[in-house]
């Protein structure tokens, strides 16, 4: 399979590289779309994996014999070690079904910037009352963090971003 592998520092192509075998606890999964993030080219293979990507959304090809809930031919999205590459082996934990208003492209852009908000906003603890100030607004992140936030009954989101992108920021609310 086609696969981007990490070799030394940089990111190679590789048309070679061998498919993921199914386990009986995960689901192989064939790649309609992947998002790239920081995350992706700061960090090395030794914490992320040999091959490059975390978000993804696709179909099912495959699913081993403990995996319940998904089936051949399920439309997904998620996270997963090794995104970009035609097929990547997922924990079924770590993907749901993508949603059919949604676009593989569409789905694959939310994990890393959807989860690193909510992490972020449970950290800091917002409620009903809390005011909430978003730099870099109109980003991934900051797109996710005032979606959930507004979720989450921030009373007040302040958001930061440019001038070319205030209207996109405003109409998240």
């Amino acid at each position: 399979m086609k696969a981007v592998i990490r070799s030394g520092g940089s990111m190679l192509f590789n048309e070679n590289y061998a498919k993921p075998k199914c386990s009986p606890n995960n689901v192989i999964v064939k790649m309609k779309a992947a998002a790239i993030n920081p995350v992706d080219y700061k960090m090395g293979w030794p914490i992320l994996g040999k091959i490059v990507g975390i978000d993804f959304a696709g179909t099912v090809e495959e699913t081993g014999n403990n995996v319940q809930g998904f089936n051949v031919g399920d439309e997904v999205y998620g996270s997963c070690e090794g995104s970009l590459a035609e097929f990547a082996a997922v924990d079924p934990k770590r993907m749901a079904l993508k949603p059919k208003t949604a676009s593989f492209v569409e789905a694959a852009s939310l994990p890393v910037a959807y989860l690193t908000s909510l992490q972020s906003l449970r950290a800091g603890k917002v409620s009903k009352d809390s005011r909430v100030l978003i730099i870099g607004a109109s980003g991934g992140c900051g797109v996710a963090g005032i979606q959930i936030a507004r979720a989450m009954g921030a009373k007040e989101v302040i958001a930061v971003c440019s001038g070319k992108n205030a209207d996109l920021v405003k109409g998240l609310g």
